[in-house]
């Protein structure tokens, strides 16, 4: 080929667009054939994935994943994704040149930016640094999912350049941003209705509360009831839950809430 490589490789795993996957040192990265950019050597494993580096390391929460963008030629190897938990790719599925959050990857046991409208909830401000050491996530990952709870419509927000903060400027509903990609749409739809799920359980008596079956429907008319199963399972993960109990036998029970406080979200990693 015309090109040598320095001995300082233990492994070279494929090449894709001129991006090469190696070992060094006993740990994975990725470089430019042609040119000086790379992904630092600091991975357990790298792989390609539909026009995507997946990037995992250990840590001692679990693993950790990071994607790495084509962008249209991996000019950069900027990573556009991180903290993720899992990354899932479904058989079959036709690359669109949407990115993977809709439909192809999963952070901290759903979606991170369930996690984050939880925070707006419950706080006042919500910092950059805030988001970093909640969730291990990078600025760029952070400033995502903010733009998009925008645009489900479930929530405004001012940032103060200062702190570095955004404060929720409004959690009333809006309307959804205009989409015309039919899964990203079916994204917003989903993300807006866990988030409307999420505000009213939080309103609820914890002690004495609506049936959460009534309280759905209430909430979100029209819904099957196969997705009302799987939205309060959903939101299980994060810590929300709803459960019926009967002191006494010949007595009615009552249902009880569950809201996690602001950092007591399962989703967020324990040292």
């Amino acid at each position: 080929m015309g090109i040598l490589l320095p001995p300082i490789y233990q492994h070279l795993s494929s090449m894709q667009d001129g991006v090469v996957l190696a070992k060094k040192d006993d740990l994975w990265g990725a470089f430019l054939w042609t040119d000086t950019p790379e992904i630092p050597f600091e991975w357990d494993h790298t792989t390609f994935a539909q026009g995507t580096i997946v990037a995992m390391k250990s840590t001692g929460s679990g693993p950790r994943y990071t994607l790495f963008h084509k962008k249209p030629n991996y000019s950069t190897l900027e990573a556009y994704m991180d903290g993720l938990t899992s990354v899932t790719i479904p058989e079959g599925e036709p690359w669109d040149g949407y990115d993977f959050r809709a439909r192809l990857i999963e952070r901290d046991g759903r979606w991170g930016v369930l996690s984050v409208y939880h925070l707006f909830l419950n706080c006042q401000e919500v910092s950059f640094q805030e988001l970093r050491q909640q969730f291990e996530v990078s600025e760029k990952t952070s400033l995502r999912d903010i733009r998009l709870l925008e645009r489900a419509g479930v929530l405004e927000t001012r940032y103060d350049r200062e702190c570095r903060a955004f404060y929720p400027a409004s959690l009333e509903l809006r309307p959804m941003a205009e989409e015309k990609n039919q899964t990203r749409r079916k994204y917003l739809e989903k993300l807006r209705r866990l988030c409307i799920l999420m505000r009213r359980m939080s309103e609820e008596d914890s002690e004495d509360g609506m049936n959460k079956v009534e309280l759905y429907r209430e909430t979100l008319p029209g819904i099957p009831d196969r997705t009302r199963q799987r939205d309060f399972l959903e939101l299980e993960k994060l810590g929300y839950s709803a459960s019926y109990s009967r002191e006494w036998p010949d007595e009615p029970g009552r249902w009880c809430y569950e809201i996690p406080s602001a950092y007591g979200l399962k989703t967020i990693p324990r040292n």
